[in-house]
């Protein structure tokens, strides 16, 4: 689990970890494990960004979880 984000799960899936970041955001953990390549993950919130102004994602980098590398997104 996020050290960080300890006790502030919401919900988690095959491809994500989300948590509560606060009373308007979530962070979430994206292991891109339904992408090929990590350029194909990105294509996503990119899009997403396009259609649905009013909840952008915001890229805050990248987090190494028990050897595994994910995509953390506001």
């Amino acid at each position: 689990m996020c050290e960080l984000c300890e006790g502030l799960a919401l919900t988690e899936g095959a491809e994500q970890k989300v948590y509560r970041f606060d009373d308007h955001s979530v962070i979430k953990l994206n292991g891109s494990i339904f992408y090929e390549y990590w350029l194909d993950y990105f294509n996503s919130p990119l899009i997403h960004n396009y259609f649905f102004k009013s909840t952008l994602y915001e890229f805050l980098g990248f987090k190494i979880i028990d050897d595994s590398l994910f995509a953390v997104v506001k």
